[in-house]
């Protein structure tokens, strides 16, 4: 495969990069995508997918394609069932996937959010 950049992320991923000549989603690799349904949120309970996947993917750039469904679904949701401020869970979102993101940098891997 040619292209030199891949994207790795929930269902959107296969679709932000349709016929991009450079950027491949990570279904180019697998057949499918393996991460659907996954949140930014919740990115680190997946460790062991995610690292499967990025290794194989090696020395090439990676865009990461989480949190839509985080804004679709679950920041609505926690806000109605626990009353927390919207900007506050968007902040907790996006410090938890942006940690999660730097941890996978610091071991290495070329990820780019």
């Amino acid at each position: 495969m040619q292209r030199t950049i891949f994207a790795v992320g929930d269902s959107h991923s296969l679709r932000c990069f349709e016929n991009h000549p450079h950027i491949a989603d990570s279904k180019a690799l697998f057949g499918h995508n393996k991460l659907d349904g996954r949140t930014a949120f919740n990115l680190a309970r997946h460790d062991k997918r995610v690292r499967k996947i990025v290794s194989a993917i090696g020395d090439r750039h990676i865009i990461f394609v989480f949190g839509e469904v985080d804004v679709r679904i679950h920041i609505k949701y926690q806000y109605r069932q626990t009353g927390t401020p919207i900007d506050e869970l968007l902040r907790n979102t996006a410090n938890r996937y942006a940690d999660y993101v730097r941890g996978l940098r610091q071991d290495g891997y070329d990820i780019h959010i």
